[in-house]
């Protein structure tokens, strides 16, 4: 799991949490709860062919423990929108390349500076492995950044993470 975090937010993931539950947005949801519901995923990435690839991967990683469903955008005024109208949002994994502008400005929102969108745990997926790339992921206030080049077990063990929702050892 080392291997798939450039860096990460260790305050902002507590070790203490007990298993199973996951606060996103305010909510607490038990395992068995999260189990009956779908998670919802904003993925911002510019690329559609790697975007759906990387979303039906997660899906199928995931599954059966997780039903993933994601709210797709390929740069920051379709998430804008997105967020807007959808409800429900449980976490969100953003490109910092879009179009039209910097990735790290909607992780910003996101995580929760006081402006128009929902507090969202967010992930930062990079093709950029530089140092510097994390760096100003974490200063923007992503909970981690996460390599494009990883695993899909890797990712996928990630993403568990962020939405607060892992598997048991075995």
């Amino acid at each position: 799991m080392a291997g798939s975090l450039t860096a990460t937010r260790e305050a902002l993931w507590p070790a203490a949490r007990p298993r199973g539950w996951a606060s996103t947005g305010g909510r607490y949801r038990t395992k068995e709860v999260q189990e009956e519901m779908q998670t919802r995923i904003l993925l911002v990435e510019d690329n559609q062919d790697f975007r759906e690839a990387f979303a039906r991967m997660l899906q199928l990683q995931l599954a059966p423990e997780i039903d993933v469903s994601f709210a797709h955008a390929d740069s920051l005024a379709e998430a804008h929108a997105l967020l807007r109208e959808e409800e429900g949002l449980d976490a969100a994994l953003i490109d910092v390349g879009l179009p039209d502008g910097d990735g790290l400005d909607l992780v910003r929102e996101l995580e929760g500076d006081g402006s128009r969108v929902p507090v969202l745990p967010t992930l930062v997926i990079s093709a950029n492995p530089e140092h510097s790339v994390a760096t100003r992921a974490i200063e923007a206030g992503a909970r981690g950044v996460l390599s494009k080049m990883v695993s899909a077990r890797e990712t996928a063990q990630t993403v568990q993470m962020l939405i607060g929702v892992g598997r048991s050892a075995g």
